[in-house]
Formats: C-alpha cells, structure tokens, sequence
C-alpha cells in the first residue's frame, strides 16, 4: 500500500473532525500477536487547532479491505487511547 501523503492525512483530518491540523512526528510502531508481526509501520502524530474535545490524534495507512473502504486510519487522542501504539491497538479491536 502506497503510503497517503500528509496533505491527504490533513483533509481527512478536515473532514472527520472539522479542525485544522499540525504534523508534530512520525512514529515507527509494531504490534506482535504470537511472535509473528500483527501490525507494523509509520504512524503520524499530529496536533489539532480549534477541536475542543482534544488536542492530539494519530494517522496512518491501513491495509486494504481492512475495517471499511477508508484506507487512512484517523484516530484521536483520549481516553485510553494515549500513544500511536495505543492507537492501532483500538483500530484493531485490540485496546
């Protein structure tokens, strides 16, 4: 899968959540589930200007046909989603 650029991450940031958005890091994250690789790869970090609920979510490329037709997975930081790690983990059903 093609990595999604940051502008593209951003508009959909736009679009979910209708805030603007900063890039702030890129994480390299790996999930294991019985020693073999459950998820691995970039994860973006970025700050969010005007959304009260929060400040902070994460983004990164899902793998096709994965959880729905969007293939950038957007998710905010709160409750116990606090890392990219924990991030993934909730996308995955597993956190």
């Amino acid at each position: 899968m093609t990595a999604p650029s940051l502008s593209a991450i951003r508009e959909l940031i736009r679009t979910l959540h209708g805030c603007g958005s900063r890039h702030v890091e890129m994480i390299e994250v790996r999930v294991p589930a019985k020693g073999r690789p459950l998820w691995s790869g970039p994860v973006h970090v970025f700050e969010l200007d005007g959304w009260l609920a929060g400040t902070r979510c994460y983004a990164w490329a899902r793998q096709p046909g994965k959880r729905g037709p969007r293939n950038i997975a957007v998710v905010l930081h709160k409750g116990r989603v606090g890392s990219p790690r924990a991030a993934v983990l909730h996308d995955l059903g597993r956190g």
